[in-house]
Protein backbone atom coordinates (compact mmCIF):
# COMPACT_ATOMS: atom_id res chain seq x y z
CA UNK A 1 0.00 0.00 0.00
CA UNK A 2 1.35 3.20 -0.86
CA UNK A 3 2.18 5.74 2.02
CA UNK A 4 0.05 8.58 0.37
CA UNK A 5 -3.39 5.76 0.43
CA UNK A 6 -2.44 4.95 4.17
CA UNK A 7 -2.14 8.72 5.02
CA UNK A 8 -5.63 9.16 3.54
CA UNK A 9 -6.90 6.29 5.64
CA UNK A 10 -6.10 7.00 8.83
CA UNK A 11 -7.24 11.03 7.72
CA UNK A 12 -10.84 9.09 6.94
CA UNK A 13 -10.29 6.56 10.06
CA UNK A 14 -9.66 9.75 12.70
CA UNK A 15 -12.46 11.93 11.05
CA UNK A 16 -15.20 8.85 11.34
CA UNK A 17 -14.48 8.27 15.06
CA UNK A 18 -14.79 12.02 15.10
CA UNK A 19 -18.31 12.40 13.87
CA UNK A 20 -17.03 14.41 10.83
CA UNK A 21 -18.05 13.94 7.24
CA UNK A 22 -18.61 15.66 3.95
CA UNK A 23 -21.66 18.21 4.06
CA UNK A 24 -25.03 16.54 3.28
CA UNK A 25 -26.88 17.11 0.20
CA UNK A 26 -28.73 20.73 0.46
CA UNK A 27 -31.92 20.85 -0.91
CA UNK A 28 -33.44 23.93 -2.53
CA UNK A 29 -36.52 24.96 -0.64
CA UNK A 30 -38.21 27.46 -2.92
CA UNK A 31 -37.75 30.47 -5.62
CA UNK A 32 -40.78 33.62 -5.41
CA UNK A 33 -40.79 36.80 -7.36
CA UNK A 34 -43.09 38.83 -5.53
CA UNK A 35 -42.56 41.34 -8.43
CA UNK A 36 -41.61 39.61 -11.60
CA UNK A 37 -38.40 42.51 -11.64
CA UNK A 38 -36.78 40.47 -8.08
CA UNK A 39 -36.58 37.38 -7.14
CA UNK A 40 -35.28 35.04 -3.76
CA UNK A 41 -34.44 31.27 -3.69
CA UNK A 42 -34.18 29.95 -0.06
CA UNK A 43 -32.19 25.87 0.38
CA UNK A 44 -32.42 23.67 3.47
CA UNK A 45 -28.57 22.99 3.90
CA UNK A 46 -28.61 19.54 5.48
CA UNK A 47 -25.98 18.20 6.97
CA UNK A 48 -22.70 20.00 8.18
CA UNK A 49 -20.90 16.71 8.70
CA UNK A 50 -20.19 18.04 12.36
CA UNK A 51 -17.28 20.71 10.39
CA UNK A 52 -17.81 24.34 9.41
CA UNK A 53 -19.76 24.49 6.29
CA UNK A 54 -19.42 27.03 3.30
CA UNK A 55 -22.38 27.07 1.09
CA UNK A 56 -22.70 28.96 -2.23
CA UNK A 57 -25.43 29.25 -4.88
CA UNK A 58 -24.40 29.27 -8.17
CA UNK A 59 -26.83 29.87 -11.66
CA UNK A 60 -26.43 29.81 -15.24
CA UNK A 61 -29.18 30.44 -17.84
CA UNK A 62 -30.63 28.47 -20.43
CA UNK A 63 -28.62 28.61 -23.60
CA UNK A 64 -25.71 30.46 -21.72
CA UNK A 65 -22.45 28.78 -20.60
CA UNK A 66 -21.21 30.88 -18.00
CA UNK A 67 -21.83 30.28 -14.58
CA UNK A 68 -22.25 32.95 -11.77
CA UNK A 69 -22.29 33.09 -8.34
CA UNK A 70 -25.36 34.47 -5.55
CA UNK A 71 -25.24 38.38 -5.69
CA UNK A 72 -26.60 39.11 -2.64
CA UNK A 73 -26.63 36.45 0.32
CA UNK A 74 -27.79 39.39 3.02
CA UNK A 75 -31.23 40.78 2.01
CA UNK A 76 -32.82 38.19 2.44
CA UNK A 77 -31.80 36.01 5.13
CA UNK A 78 -29.98 33.09 6.52
CA UNK A 79 -29.66 30.18 3.00
CA UNK A 80 -30.75 32.33 1.22
CA UNK A 81 -29.96 34.46 -2.71
CA UNK A 82 -31.26 37.80 -3.49
CA UNK A 83 -31.43 38.73 -7.27
CA UNK A 84 -31.99 42.53 -7.57
CA UNK A 85 -33.65 43.90 -10.99
CA UNK A 86 -29.95 43.88 -12.28
CA UNK A 87 -29.97 40.05 -12.07
CA UNK A 88 -33.64 39.10 -13.08
CA UNK A 89 -34.39 38.41 -16.62
CA UNK A 90 -38.00 37.46 -17.46
CA UNK A 91 -38.50 35.10 -20.12
CA UNK A 92 -35.14 33.10 -18.89
CA UNK A 93 -35.07 30.08 -17.60
CA UNK A 94 -32.33 29.82 -14.74
CA UNK A 95 -30.34 26.63 -13.63
CA UNK A 96 -29.44 27.21 -9.78
CA UNK A 97 -27.35 25.09 -7.55
CA UNK A 98 -26.32 25.11 -3.97
CA UNK A 99 -23.43 24.19 -3.12
CA UNK A 100 -22.00 22.86 0.10
CA UNK A 101 -18.42 22.31 1.15
CA UNK A 102 -16.32 21.78 4.21
CA UNK A 103 -12.68 20.16 4.91
CA UNK A 104 -13.98 16.61 4.47
CA UNK A 105 -15.54 17.24 0.84
CA UNK A 106 -18.93 18.87 -0.84
CA UNK A 107 -21.92 17.83 -2.33
CA UNK A 108 -24.14 20.16 -4.73
CA UNK A 109 -27.94 20.32 -4.91
CA UNK A 110 -30.31 19.02 -7.39
CA UNK A 111 -30.29 21.38 -10.04
CA UNK A 112 -33.58 24.01 -9.72
CA UNK A 113 -34.84 25.48 -12.87
CA UNK A 114 -36.73 28.66 -12.59
CA UNK A 115 -38.56 31.12 -14.92
CA UNK A 116 -39.30 34.07 -12.87
CA UNK A 117 -42.37 34.60 -14.68
CA UNK A 118 -43.80 31.82 -12.99
CA UNK A 119 -42.67 32.19 -9.45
Amino acid sequence: MSSALAYMLLVLSISLLNGQSPPGKPEIHKCRSPDKETFTCWWNPGSDGGLPTNYSLTYSKEGEKNTYECPDYKTSGPNSCFFSKQYTSIWKIYIITVNATNEMGSSTSDPLYVDVTYI
